[in-house]
């Protein structure tokens, strides 16, 4: 799961002239951050060719709350197909530090998902705050 957190934005309520709008304006934007890249993760899994059976794919979704949101998968496999397992394995990962067998290289798609729509994301956040805050 990955979770993206926009620390003070919780505090932006004050500077908003409509505060009951806020939480509305704020939970729309999430959401549109974490469909971009719920949407770019799946998009990884297609590229990568990490397709077997559809079901970690179909399992990427995305919960919004009051002040982040998280994207991610339910799938107990996911992070050896992120992070690969084994000798091939990320070594920062503690389950790839076995090299007595070589393993599965790591096929990314949650954390490149997330970097690549770094901007955007912040551009969204930006404009939501920028639209409705007075001075």
């Amino acid at each position: 799961m990955i979770e993206f957190h926009i620390d003070g934005f919780l505090d932006l309520e004050k500077k908003f002239k409509n505060k009951q709008q806020m939480p509305t304006k704020v939970k729309s934007a999430l959401t549109q951050c974490a469909m971009l890249v719920q949407r770019s993760a799946k998009m990884n899994i297609r590229a990568n060719d990490s397709i077997v059976t559809g079901r970690l794919l179909n399992s990427i979704t995305y919960d919004v709350h009051e002040d982040y949101a998280l994207v991610g998968t339910n799938v107990f496999y996911s992070i050896f197909v992120e992070y690969g397992t084994g000798a091939r394995g990320d070594p920062s990962v503690a389950h790839t530090t076995r090299t007595d067998f070589a393993g599965q290289a790591p096929k990314p798609y949650l954390v490149p998902a997330l970097k690549a729509n770094q901007e955007q994301i912040k551009e969204i956040l930006k404009n939501t705050v920028k639209g409705d805050k007075h001075g």
